[in-house]
């Protein structure tokens, strides 16, 4: 594999402290006093580590120095623990390749309630780095654990089911596919990772809350045409949050 296509190791999740940071960048209007104020309150002791762990966050939540981001968007909306995480995770992921990866490529085939063999996660390194480094794989499991992919039982590793994330499905296909309301394909739809990474493990998933945001008009249209499937939606993002819409 080329140096340039290799991911770098991944930092630290501190995914407790990004909820956290989301929830607190509602109340600024400025991305500078919103930094400020994340290195002023992380709860670590160490200002290096708050410094450290401030552009970690920055990085995977408020890209390009921009408090207007999803997550933001979607706690202001919504108010819902469990949908700012499913989102989060999607930012979280996009950002961490290598975690990404993982997920993406090999987690989402693994039912609940799996176990995860060590050789699995060391396979994985080997195959990106051609050799097993201890401290990726323990970031890897500390980044899946963190975010609620996988669970401790009796010393082992097991895939953890997620809450269903149907609504948050639907944001994110706006947020990536449609900003404005368009047509999107479902081939678009399924080559993206974007649905693996809030917990869906099959197509028919995906097609099964597509059907069902058509059916409630959350979405206008979900149709086969000339043996395309393809949706289309009704509202832009920025009317689906300020309209509150559910499944």
């Amino acid at each position: 594999m080329d140096d340039e296509k290799v991911p770098t190791i991944p930092s630290e999740p501190c995914w407790i402290e990004s909820i956290q940071a989301v929830k607190d960048s509602t109340r600024f209007q400025a991305y500078e006093e919103f930094r400020t104020h994340l290195i002023r309150t992380l709860p670590q002791n160490s200002l290096a580590t708050r410094k450290r762990y401030s552009s970690y966050i920055l990085k995977r939540f408020f890209p390009n120095g921009s408090l207007r981001q999803l997550p933001a968007a979607v706690w202001h909306a919504y108010q819902e623990e469990t949908l700012l995480e499913q989102v989060m995770r999607y930012s979280f992921l996009s950002h961490e390749p290598l975690i990404g990866g993982f997920v993406g490529d090999v987690l989402f085939q693994l039912r609940p309630g799996s176990q995860i063999p060590r050789a699995l996660l060391e396979d994985y390194i080997f195959r990106i780095y051609g050799e097993t480094k201890e401290k990726v794989v323990a970031r890897l499991v500390g980044s899946l654990r963190a975010l609620g992919f996988i669970a401790r039982r009796m010393n082992k590793w097991i895939v953890q089911g997620t809450d269903s994330p149907d609504l948050a499905l639907v944001i994110l296909t706006h947020e990536l596919f449609a900003r404005t309301p368009k047509v999107v394909t479902l081939k678009q739809i399924l080559s993206n990772s974007y649905w693996k990474y809030v917990g869906l493990r099959d197509e028919g998933s995906v097609r099964g809350i597509l059907r069902v945001a058509a059916a409630k008009e959350m979405i206008a249209k979900y149709v086969v045409a000339d043996d395309v499937e393809q949706i289309t939606t009704r509202y832009s993002l920025e009317e689906l949050l300020e309209r509150r819409m559910r499944l």
